[in-house]
């Protein structure tokens, strides 16, 4: 029995010896890599599982690249630190601007790397794997692991070989002790130099990287920062004005506020942005222009958002061309932007988006749609992309172009430019109606200002307006502030109706603008206008309306300090109330939001329609306390009875009107209209 344990010893001595053996021989092959187009790499992070364990060590062969086959696993340098490897599966070989790329991704993640990978970063291809080795050589650079692994077993075989002579020297002869002897030092000098080269070489294998790269998978290991979370919102349902977004044309432009941030337990992480087509006609959208502004906030949001805000453009350029786009701003947590202090419900970015229609765009491009994706990707912030942990959000957008003509150079025929309300560049701008004598002459009485809001000058010869009890007025030079009948380029045409037919009614009236072959160009209903006051696009050409002082063939202003005459300086203030007002459910009910209302005590509202002939109407007031806006949604257009409704029909016009009340009893007027 003995005989037979002392040989299972000896053949387990062996092979365990010889494992030894060929471990060692890894670690010389590491250590001074005598075959240069081999290399050895540990990895430690999970996300080639399961066919590269944590802990394992990677064999890469230098390959030519293009014997590189998708499914290969590749070990590549780091974009942001070349001396940082990642062994990751290539998942796809592209030809971009004549050159090759390759994207990858780790086994265990849910979408591919954020980087692209060039052919010069690539180290070569994973040939096979060893578990656990990796573990061993990052151990053995301890104090404690070395001291294990080669110092204390270096001790205990000198010890046990002294005993084992001293055990000789008592009960063998002096031949054969001689001989035991001889044995004995011999191994103990082969395992000694084992364990020496283990000692040097397990230290020499390198990393590489497979990281994790989503929530999901991160939640599911032992590491303790393995979240991150990104969160998109947008204060609209998509770019605003909704009725421009769904009509633009040449030279006007919607926006859309995009609010990009992280979860409370999210760590911080970095972002891009890109476009990407989901359908419409990709030949619109490349007329499309973007700007993007970074909203950052210097200063306690206390002393007033205009005081603190500095608006960074970020980007100006065609939308199409938007691809994975970042900046140094786009980190969350920012570390000196004071919009979001708060960080007990997450914390957020605002950013500002622009898209604009070019003023010379060609009417082939009327009555088309754009459909679009933003889609946000996020990293960890020590990270440049292609590793770490990682997430994505995407927001939908749709533009569409409404119909425009061909702008006719001065001298021609302007019966092309007839299609629609508000489908022309002429637009109604300023409206007078309650003055000391309505049926003075000019520059007395009562008036209507118009706005080009094109790039050319525009005749309006022959061009009328009328009133909703459809009496007229036709435009002539004895009737204009200019004697004329031409609008320049961005340029204002006062229209004196004082001692025509038309009455502008102090009560509220409907003005409508006619070209010289009775196609309607825009129209305008309002309510009661204070003595003096007049109604006003806020900035010139733009969509909402207001009650601001008179400014005939001027730029349009809330008085006499606070001027709006581009829509840039309209934007970068952000004092002036804005309204947003929209349908929903499928044409049955309507929404609105009115934002900058902070210095404000009370809103009141009025929607007001006609169906089938009668005057129809929803109405409310709010109190505020402070809020920066406010809205209110799902306001019904029909009446409901214990949970059915009966929707109203025949709309040609749906009106908001907006009373904003400050402290001190000061009014501001806003309205707005969706026409069917």
């Amino acid at each position: 029995m003995r005989k037979k344990l002392k040989t299972v010893f000896n053949v387990l001595q062996w092979f365990l010896t010889t494992v030894l053996v060929l471990v060692v021989l890894l670690l010389v092959f590491t250590a001074f890599n005598p075959i240069k187009s081999f290399q050895v790499l540990r990895v430690m992070s999970g996300s080639m599982e399961p066919k590269i364990k944590v802990g394992s060590v990677v064999f890469i062969q230098k390959v030519k690249l293009e014997t590189l086959e998708e499914s290969n696993i590749i070990t590549f340098a780091s974009q942001e630190d070349p001396n940082m490897s990642i062994t990751h599966r290539l998942v796809k070989i592209e030809e971009k601007e004549g050159k090759t790329v390759f994207k990858t991704r780790g086994d265990a993640n849910n979408s591919d790397d954020i980087t692209e990978t060039l052919p010069s970063q690539v180290k070569g291809k994973v040939v096979f794997s060893l578990p656990l080795l990796g573990y061993l050589s990052v151990w053995i650079r301890k104090p404690a692991g070395f001291g294990l692994l080669v110092i204390l077993p270096a001790i205990s075989i000198i010890i046990s070989e002294i005993l084992n002579i001293k055990k000789t020297i008592e009960k063998e002869v002096e031949k054969k002790y001689a001989k035991q002897e001889k044995h004995s030092k011999n191994k103990m000098v082969s395992l000694l130099l084992i364990f020496f080269l283990l000692g040097i070489g397990f230290p020499q294998i390198k990393a590489t990287n497979a990281y994790f790269s989503d929530t999901e998978i991160s939640s599911g290991n032992t590491f303790s920062a393995g979240v991150l979370n990104l969160t998109l919102r947008s204060g609209q349902n998509n770019f605003s004005p909704q009725s421009r977004a769904l009509t633009i044309r040449p030279g006007e432009s919607v926006n859309r506020d995009i609010y990009v941030g992280k979860t409370v337990n999210s760590t911080n992480l970095k972002h891009s942005v890109s476009y990407e087509n989901t359908g419409g006609n990709t030949n619109f959208c490349q007329q499309l222009q973007l700007k993007i502004w970074y909203d950052h906030y210097h200063c306690d949001l206390a002393r007033g958002y205009a005081t603190c805000r500095d608006m960074r453009l970020k980007y100006n350029g065609s939308l199409t061309a938007l691809n994975n786009f970042k900046d140094n701003d786009f980190l969350i947590t920012h570390p000196n932007d004071f919009f979001d202090t708060d960080s007990s419900d997450g914390t957020e970015q605002w950013f500002y988006y622009t898209i604009s229609l070019p003023a010379n765009t060609d009417p082939s491009f009327a009555n088309k749609t754009c459909q679009f994706n933003f889609r946000f990707k996020s990293w960890q912030e020590n990270s440049d992309g292609s590793w770490g942990f990682r997430d994505e959000e995407i927001l939908a957008n749709t533009i569409t172009s409404g119909q425009w003509p061909t702008i006719p150079s001065p001298g021609s025929s302007n019966s092309s430019l007839g299609i629609g309300t508000t489908g022309s560049v002429v637009v109604l701008n300023e409206i007078l109606p309650n003055t000391e004598d309505d049926h003075a002459a000019k520059p007395n009485g009562e008036w209507v200002e118009l706005y080009n809001k094109s790039d050319s000058t525009i005749s309006v010869a022959g061009w009328y307006l009328t009133d909703a009890d459809n009496y007229k007025a036709i435009i002539i030079g004895e009737r204009t502030n200019t004697d004329d009948v031409e609008i320049p380029a961005h340029g204002f045409l006062v229209v004196y109706v004082g001692l025509t037919e038309l009455t502008l009614g102090d009560s509220g009236d409907t003005i409508s603008l006619y070209d010289d072959a009775n196609n309607l160009i825009d129209s305008h209903t309002y309510l009661v206008t204070p003595e003096g006051k007049s109604i006003a696009h806020l900035p010139d050409g733009g969509d909402t309306w207001y009650d601001p002082i008179p400014t005939p063939g001027e730029p349009n202003k809330m008085g006499d300090t606070l001027a709006w005459s581009d829509l840039s300086s309209f934007e970068e203030t952000g004092e002036i109330p804005q309204i947003d007002f929209y349908l929903e459910k499928g044409k049955t009910a309507v929404g609105f939001k009115v934002t900058n209302i902070s210095q404000y005590s009370s809103l009141d509202y009025q929607i007001l329609y006609e169906a089938k002939g009668i005057e129809k109407g929803i109405g409310g007031t709010i109190s505020l306390n402070g809020e920066k806006e406010i809205s209110r949604n799902n306001l019904v257009l029909g009446t409901c009875s214990k949970g059915v409704c009966v929707y109203d029909k025949g709309m040609t016009e749906i009106r908001l009107n907006i009373k904003l009340t400050d402290k001190d009893r000061k009014e501001i007027s806003l309205n707005k209209s969706i026409k069917l």
